[in-house]
């Protein structure tokens, strides 16, 4: 569990820490421009089944519990972009999670709904869609846009 966390939590935040020189200078070239991916943005692929608000008796697609280390992870990363939209939004740097979908990976398995050139596809309209204080600090369903329960 412990390894799992390290790469879904910490790793996605070292990587933050280690790029947030060029974001905060991509972000001044037009400091009037919106928050937006086309200035400087961090996208977090997360997951729906982090959503603690929607770990409900219905679930997802039949998963109502277990896969802790992986949700758990997830949630924390989830926490960690709302965190880092509060810290560096007046850098001029959108912070969001995005859910990309079921997808037919080694992880999503044969059953998953998706393939990847559909999921990143999707992901891609989303994320061009992001903009101002409205985009950042969110957790997106990259198949169709709608924000998701954290």
């Amino acid at each position: 569990m412990a390894k799992v966390y390290e790469i879904n939590a910490i790793g996605p935040l070292m990587v933050v820490k280690s790029f947030l020189p060029l974001l905060k200078q991509a972000a001044s070239v037009d400091p009037a421009a919106p928050l937006s991916c086309n200035r400087a943005a961090i996208i977090n692929i997360s997951t729906s089944l982090a959503s603690i608000s929607g770990n409900t008796s219905i679930g997802f697609h039949g998963i109502t519990s277990g896969f802790y280390g992986y949700r758990a992870s997830k949630a924390a990363l989830n926490m960690i972009t709302t965190n880092m939209s509060l810290d560096l939004k007046n850098d001029g740097i959108l912070a969001t999670a995005i859910h990309p979908g079921w997808v037919k990976t080694d992880m999503g398995g044969p059953n998953a709904l998706i393939d990847t050139v559909t999921s990143v596809t999707r992901v891609m309209a989303v994320m061009g869609k992001l903009q101002g204080e409205e985009g950042t600090g969110k957790f997106y369903n990259g198949d169709n846009g709608e924000l998701l329960g954290w």
